[in-house]
């Protein structure tokens, strides 16, 4: 399993994922952000969940497919998407994947982040944030629980991304190992991939999960009531039957 996560920003993209590879016997640490850009022009980047053979199948033919792309162009690069997503589904009609991917431009100055996945060849344009995995349910009730419209900032999303991941790979299975991510604030030439110490350090240091932890507790028990009035003896009786 695979936890991908994109969040789209007032002024930029970032892009998160775990990088545990398992295939229920053995496991390994593997790249799963992939990227392609002319540099000051624009780039795209994606990570995707699926079986390890479907994902660098879809990764190495999009790559191909896009290598002599030097001029921006939105739509001819959402049809080569969309292409890819086609011959993966033709291809392999048992695999299952599902794709994040961010593409940015500095000219005109644009970003879009997109979900994708093999149940349909049309790319989805999400406004806010994307995720990917065999359960997001987790991821989801996060970022929703965090984010505000569309005012995200990128340096702000640099470090809900990771916070999000590391919880994930806390509770969901088959998810782990260092956190990737790469981003882009708008007008800057390429793809930052940020440092994995650093990575590690807002997962443990800024956002420990221990500490997520006691916040609920707190909020949890917090809401019971302490002091019952006369009027609450009849739903208590409810109770003790």
């Amino acid at each position: 399993m695979t936890f991908v996560v994109g969040i789209k920003c007032k002024d930029g993209l970032v892009l998160c994922s775990d990088s545990l590879e398992t295939d229920g016997y053995n496991k390994k640490f593997v790249q799963k952000l992939f990227k392609y850009e002319v540099n000051d022009k624009w780039g795209l980047a994606f990570g995707c969940s699926g079986t390890s053979a479907a994902c660098t199948n879809f990764g190495d033919r999009l790559l191909e497919l896009m290598k002599d792309a030097r001029v921006y162009d939105r739509r001819g690069t959402e049809k080569l998407i969309e292409a890819t997503m086609g011959y993966m589904k033709d291809q392999y009609p048992q695999e299952t994947l599902d794709v994040v991917l961010g593409l940015w431009a500095n000219d005109p100055n644009e970003t879009r982040l997109y979900k994708a996945h093999t149940s349909t060849q049309c790319l989805s344009v999400e406004p806010t944030y994307a995720c990917a995995g065999m359960d997001v349910s987790l991821g989801r009730f996060l970022l929703d629980s965090i984010l505000e419209g569309d005012n995200i900032k990128t340096k702000e999303a640099v470090h809900i991304a990771p916070f999000v991941t590391s919880v994930v790979k806390e509770k969901a299975d088959g998810v782990g190992g260092p956190t990737q991510m790469l981003f882009h604030a708008k007008g800057h030439p390429v793809w930052l991939e940020a440092h994995k110490p650093s990575v590690a350090e807002i997962e443990k240091r800024q956002f420990p999960f221990a500490d997520l932890e006691k916040s609920i507790r707190q909020f949890c028990w917090s809401r019971f009531p302490h002091e019952f009035k006369p009027q609450d003896d009849d739903y208590l009786k409810e109770l003790d039957e």
